[in-house]
This record gives C-alpha cells, structure tokens and sequence, in this order.
C-alpha cells in the first residue's frame, strides 16, 4: 500500500483477528517520517527506482498520507457481501491454506470482493521452503500444508472468473 498511498483516496486494511488489528492500529499510529525511512528503506527505494513513488516524495509526505488515508476495519471475507473493492492486495491469505478447496474458496473470495474491472494485488512466491517471511509465519502459527504453485494460481484464477491475470 507505501506505493500506492500517494494515489488512492483511502486504503482499507482489513483482517478476521481483532488483536492483529489493533497491532496494526499501533503501528499505523505510531508512524513517523524518520520510522518509515529506517524500517522501509529498501521498499522506499525500490519503489522510487520503480517510478511507483515519485522521487520528490518526501517522508513525511507518506507518512501523513498513510495516517490520513487508511482505515483499519474487521472483516470476514468468508462471507458473501463483504464489499465491493475497485482493488485489492492479499499478502499471505491467498496461499495461507490446507487444501485446494480452500484455496480456490481463497481465490473466488477476493474475485468476489471487487468491482467489475477490479484489480487483485497478491505476493504467492514467499511460501518457499526457507525463505525468512515464511519462517516468521509458521512461527506465528500461520503455516498451512498446500503451498500453492503457479500453476495452482493461474488454475484457482481461471475457476474463480479472473480473464486477465498476470502471474510473475
């Protein structure tokens, strides 16, 4: 959402655990200029290098933009009708699951969640054996047995109605 803050009106972040929202409300409050350049660094400069984020962008510039602009809310995506999204970013939900039934729940879930024309942002290739993201997740007891491929994602996309999709 760091890329992105500068060009949306709000960003919504949302999630089932009410405690993992409040440690997200914390950080979000507790965000300062000189926090987001020493934690996020890497991704500011990825970021700019991208073009993503305008070079000129100064960090307080997003740090305020990330306080003003985004809302924290609980959600259960599980349920039908949980709103309508223009887009939609899933870090670890879509490949955090045990079977491919659930997986392809995962994938028409957030096909469900956006508008006509809407736009689904996800990270899938963290779930490698080894890699330190994933290490940290099974620590925190979210490790889950299927570990979808690519293969797996442009099957569960093709099911759920996705008709343009990009798998990189």
């Amino acid at each position: 959402a760091l890329g992105y803050i500068m060009n949306v009106e709000e960003v919504l972040l949302t999630d089932i655990d009410e405690e993992l929202l409040d440690d997200l409300r914390d950080k979000l409050n507790s965000l300062t200029p000189e926090k987001l350049e020493s934690e996020f660094s890497d991704a500011l400069a990825f970021l700019k290098k991208q073009g993503i984020v305008d070079e000129e962008v100064a960090p307080m510039d997003l740090a305020s933009n990330v306080f003003r602009k985004s809302r924290v809310k609980e959600m259960d995506f599980t349920e039908k009708n949980s709103g309508k999204f223009d887009y939609a970013l899933s870090i670890e939900s879509l490949g955090c699951v045990d079977t491919k039934k659930d997986f392809y729940k995962a994938i028409e879930t957030a096909y469900d969640c956006l508008n006509d024309g809407g736009i689904l942002l996800g990270v899938a290739d963290y779930y490698e054996e080894g890699h330190d993201y994933v290490k940290k997740l099974k620590k925190m007891g979210l490790e889950a047995d299927l570990n979808p491929d690519t293969e797996d994602f442009e099957e569960a996309f093709e099911k759920a109605g996705f008709s343009n999709f990009e798998i990189e």
